[in-house]
């Protein structure tokens, strides 16, 4: 079963992120990348083609990759495809950032599709890939100069163009997300805030680079322990709430408190640290769920004062489920069928 973008695709891009992020070069970004995009939609394997060539993959028998199908089917495009470790399986390919050579191919058995929201997302990643590659590509370059002790005006001008464009499309990326990114130094002060993090937090992108961030968006009971896990974290490298999702409550401008889901990554950039994260409010996907907990309250009552029972059967799973007092009706216990 695929996962759900409309409520995931934000921290599974987070997470992507997060990945290459902590990769230290393109080899491993790019591997490591197609692992956690397989991952996140269900797709027994995945590639990353590049100029007639498999970069890197996932679900393939170790010394079986099969280098020509994959190199055949990014240039094909989607469709059908039998490969090892999926067999008859449905195939996207999606082309990585502008570079029409490079593109991920992803397949999934059976007879299921890629969605519309599927395919927007795998889109996204794609342009992540794209220009996390390029700036581990750049960074290379950099190093290698200084290795050398090149500094030809000329090959550092270039270099520090193409930085620049890198760095507008990693902004661009973030302020056209669905959910608030935002960004903050070693010592805890907001040094990116994107468009949506300005509608759910009430604080402009000026008003809000160069804050703490725990006055800003953190409620006062939870700012100690902000600190405390912050500075734990500089001391150790060590926090259980980074790379993974978690809710946690936030606060707007005005004081409201409300739920929200985060994604945090750590990213070390010449020698200092940076915390990245995308934050989703879910008060509506709360509001929904104990609206649906009192719904089943009120047919469990109702059941009981009228003694009726009911009972559902998931066609997927083929699970049935009894009602309390069906359980009642028909004396089965509860948690048996």
């Amino acid at each position: 079963m695929a996962f759900a973008p409309t409520n995931t695709s934000a921290q599974q891009l987070a997470e992507v992120l997060a990945v290459l992020a902590a990769s230290g070069n393109e080899s491993a970004a790019a591997q490591r990348a197609i692992e956690r995009i397989a991952e996140c939609f269900d797709a027994e394997v995945g590639a990353l083609v590049r100029d007639g060539t498999v970069v890197a993959t996932v679900g393939f028998p170790r010394n079986k990759v099969p280098k020509a199908e994959l190199v055949e089917t990014a240039e094909r495009g989607s469709g059908r495809l039998a490969l090892p470790g999926a067999g008859t399986a449905t195939v996207i390919v999606v082309p990585v950032g502008t570079d029409p050579t490079s593109s991920i191919v992803l397949a999934r058995s059976g007879d299921e599709g890629f969605g519309p929201e599927e395919v927007s997302l795998l889109r996204g990643m794609a342009r992540v890939l794209a220009l996390a590659l390029e700036m581990l590509r750049l960074v290379d370059t950099e190093r290698s100069l200084r290795q050398k002790g090149e500094r030809q005006s000329d090959d550092n001008a270039a270099l520090i163009a193409s930085l620049q464009r890198s760095e507008e499309r990693a902004r661009a990326i973030l302020h056209a997300a669905n959910d608030a990114f935002i960004s903050m130094d070693a010592e805890g002060r907001i040094v990116a805030w994107n468009e949506r993090a300005v509608l759910t937090f009430g604080w402009s992108e000026a008003e809000a680079i160069g804050r703490l961030l725990s006055d800003t968006i953190i409620p006062p009971q939870h700012r100690e322990g902000h600190q405390r896990g912050l500075e734990r974290f500089l001391a150790t490298g060590e926090g259980p709430a980074l790379d993974q999702r978690i809710e946690i409550t936030a606060s707007r401008r005005d004081g409201s408190e409300f739920p929200v889901e985060v994604a945090v990554w750590p990213v070390r950039s010449d020698q200092a640290w940076s915390f990245n994260a995308f934050v989703r409010d879910i008060s509506e996907r709360r509001q929904a769920e104990e609206q649906l907990r009192n719904n089943e309250r009120r047919l469990a009552d109702a059941q009981e004062i009228a003694r009726l029972g009911s009972w559902e059967r998931d066609i997927a799973t083929d699970a049935v489920s009894l009602s309390n007092e069906m359980h009642r009706i028909i004396g089965v216990e509860q948690g048996r069928r």
